[in-house]
C-alpha cells in the first residue's frame, strides 16, 4: 500500500530548451496532433502533465500535510483499478506562496506528458499567431501540472514490455545466438501446459529484478518452454558498442533493448521503432508472453522498470528515453480537474 501526494497548479510554459522544464522520453507527431485538435476544439486542458521536482526534506509535503489538515476533501473516491483518489482545494496564499517559492529555482522534470507539454507550446505559439502580442499573461501561456516530489514516498514505476512481429526472415534461435556476442544468456523453465504460466511469468521477472540490480539485464520469450534471460557481459560492450550515447542513456535496459538488440541485431531501425513499425506495448508480461505462445507475435521483450533517479540523470544530461520507457503508476485521473485557455476564470 502506497500514497503519493502532490498538488495541481499551472506553469508558465517555457521552451524545453532552457533547462527549467526537463523531458526524459521521445515524442510522436500524431499524438501531438492529436492533442493540438482537442485544445483548438476545447480551449482546455483535461489532464495535467505529470511532473517531479526535487525535494529531499520533504518541505513542499508538509506544507501540503498542514493545508489539508483540517480541511474535508471536494472529492474522495476509487476507480476500477482500485486506487483510492483525494482531491482538496488550497486557497491559502500563504500555502501557495510556500510552494511557489520551493519550487522557484527548481527544475521540474516531466515524468508523464511529454506530448502535452510539447502540444502546450504549439498551442500557445499558434494563439500569439492568431491574436498577436496580447498585454500581460494569458491562459495559453500556461499548462496545468501535477507536481510530486520525486524524493517522496509512494512514487511508483512500471516497465512496459515490447512485443515484435512483422519481422520477415527472423529465426529466434539465430537472433539469440547473435545476442550471445554480448550478453550471456541463462534459460529458465516455462510450463508448458496453461497451468501454472501466471506464477511462472512472476517468478522470472523476480530473476529480472535480481539480475538488473547488477547488469544491464532483459528477458525474452520466444515460444516454447523456456524464458532466456540476457545480462550485459559488462560495461565495456556499451562503451564500444553505443559510444555515441550519453553514460547516462546508454546504461540502460530500455536504451541497452532499443540501440543494441532491436537496431544493431534485429535491423529495426531508429524511424521504425518511432512509427511503430513492428514493435508493440503491453505492460502486462502474462499477456506478452500468452501473444508469443498463441502465434500473434513473434518475440516478447520482457524488461525492469526505470528507476527515478536514472530517469532523473537522463533528463539532467539533456537526453532523452526511447518512448514509453517509463509507466508511473497510478495514471493520473483525466477530467478531475480542468483548466480553461479562454480567459482567467472561465
Amino acid at each position: 500500500r502506497r500514497r503519493r501526494r502532490g498538488f495541481i497548479a499551472l506553469l508558465k510554459l517555457v521552451e524545453l530548451d532552457r533547462g527549467v522544464v526537463l523531458p526524459h522520453e521521445k515524442t510522436l507527431s500524431g499524438p501531438k496532433q492529436d492533442r493540438l485538435r482537442l485544445m483548438r476544439a476545447c480551449h482546455a486542458n483535461f489532464s495535467q502533465v505529470f511532473a517531479l521536482y526535487a525535494d529531499p526534506a520533504r518541505q513542499g509535503e508538509a506544507v501540503l500535510e498542514e493545508a489539508v489538515r483540517k480541511l474535508p476533501p471536494l472529492y474522495d473516491f476509487a476507480d476500477e483499478e482500485g486506487v483510492a483518489h483525494r482531491l482538496w482545494a488550497v486557497e491559502d496564499s500563504q500555502t501557495i506562496a510556500a510552494l511557489q517559492e520551493l519550487l522557484r529555482e527548481r527544475p521540474v522534470y516531466i515524468a508523464d506528458g511529454h506530448h502535452r507539454y510539447e502540444t502546450a507550446l504549439l498551442y500557445r505559439d499558434e494563439r500569439r499567431r492568431q491574436e498577436g502580442t496580447a498585454a500581460g499573461p494569458q491562459p495559453y501561456d500556461y499548462v496545468m501540472m501535477m507536481f510530486v516530489n520525486l524524493d517522496g514516498e509512494g512514487l511508483t514505476i512500471f516497465p512496459t514490455h515490447r512485443l515484435l512481429k512483422g519481422l520477415v526472415g527472423l529465426k529466434p534461435g539465430e537472433f539469440l545466438a547473435r545476442a550471445e556476442e554480448h550478453f550471456q544468456r541463462h534459460l529458465l523453465p516455462f510450463p508448458e501446459g496453461e497451468e501454472g504460466q501466471e506464477e511462472a511469468v512472476a517468478a522470472f521477472l523476480q530473476v529480472l529484478a535480481r539480475e538488473g540490480e547488477k547488469v544491464p539485464a532483459l528477458g525474452v520469450y520466444a515460444g516454447g518452454e523456456e524464458f532466456h534471460l540476457l545480462s550485459l557481459r559488462g560495461p565495456q560492450v556499451l562503451e564500444a558498442e553505443l559510444p555515441h550515447l550519453a553514460p547516462a542513456l546508454r546504461e540502460l535496459d530500455v536504451t541497452v533493448l532499443h540501440a543494441l538488440l532491436l537496431e544493431r541485431i534485429l535491423g529495426v531501425t531508429e524511424e521504425e521503432q518511432r512509427e511503430q513499425k513492428y514493435i508493440t506495448y503491453t505492460r502486462d508480461a502474462v499477456e506478452a508472453v500468452r501473444a508469443v505462445r498463441e502465434g500473434r507475435y513473434q518475440l516478447a521483450f520482457l524488461l525492469n522498470p526505470t528507476r527515478v533517479e536514472q530517469v532523473k540523470a537522463v533528463a539532467e544530461a539533456g537526453e532523452t528515453m526511447p518512448q514509453k520507457s517509463t509507466y508511473f503508476y497510478p495514471k493520473l485521473i483525466t477530467g478531475l480537474v480542468m483548466n480553461s485557455l479562454e480567459g482567467w476564470g472561465a
